[in-house]
């Protein structure tokens, strides 16, 4: 969704969905898309990505393009006359922002069009640097759902009950959170992998000796993934 085509398939992929797969286990409810069920991509943010995915001319999006106009017939004038787009996409990303934040480290994953447009619709600092003005200026409406949104299910503050109690549970476990913000990281190249997550402190209770004695060193490097196996 944020680089297009430039994404290229890999174990990346894998260990976000193990993420999210975290997040469900730890909040004890639901699947994030029913947590978040009433959270939709705010208005004007939704109108940019809108001309970054499904503009034709846009030749870095032609996958995501393809999914969010898969049901959309158009005539030789490029004007919709039958179906229409499918904003799963939108909201699955805003979901992402809500609940992990905005990427803020200096990876090539910023300088997308995509996530300018985050940044320039939802970041507050954004804005306030682009108008110029103080602290009083009043927030653009798309920065002032997101806050909103942000105070009941972000994984770092949200007031959710089944948020907060996630986020008690992680903190409780030596390495929980960390983990589960390693894998979810928008970046693929910076993601945990799973030899990350059988070498983190969260998995050591469960970390088993290939020779039976159970004992495990931190300078010590995992090099099998069966060694660990029950």
């Amino acid at each position: 969704m944020i680089m297009g085509d430039e994404a290229r398939q890999g174990h990346g992929h894998d260990c976000f969905g193990l993420g999210l797969c975290m997040l469900h286990l730890f909040t004890g409810h639901a699947p994030y898309e029913e947590l978040l069920d009433g959270v939709t991509c705010p208005v004007n943010l939704k109108r940019e990505l809108r001309r970054i995915w499904e503009n034709e001319e846009e030749t870095q999006y032609t996958v995501v393009r393809s999914i969010v106009l898969a049901d959309v017939y158009k005539d030789e004038f490029g004007d919709i006359i039958e179906g229409e787009p499918d904003e799963t996409l939108y909201d699955t990303l805003y979901k992402y922002l809500v609940l992990f934040g905005i990427p803020n480290d200096s990876s090539l994953l910023l300088n997308s069009k995509v996530m300018m447009a985050v940044k320039n619709n939802l970041s507050s600092e954004s804005r306030q640097k682009k108008s110029g003005r103080g602290r009083n200026r009043k927030l653009p409406c798309d920065t002032m759902q997101f806050i909103s949104d942000q105070n009941k299910f972000s994984l770092s503050h949200g007031n959710n009950l089944y948020v907060a109690h996630g986020r008690t549970s992680l903190q409780a476990i030596d390495g929980g959170m960390d983990l589960l913000l390693s894998l979810v990281k928008f970046n693929p190249q910076s993601r945990a992998s799973a030899l990350d997550v059988l070498n983190s402190s969260f998995m050591e209770s469960l970390r088993e000796s290939p020779y039976g004695d159970n004992s495990y060193k931190d300078e010590d490097e995992v090099l099998s993934f069966t060694a660990f196996s029950t």
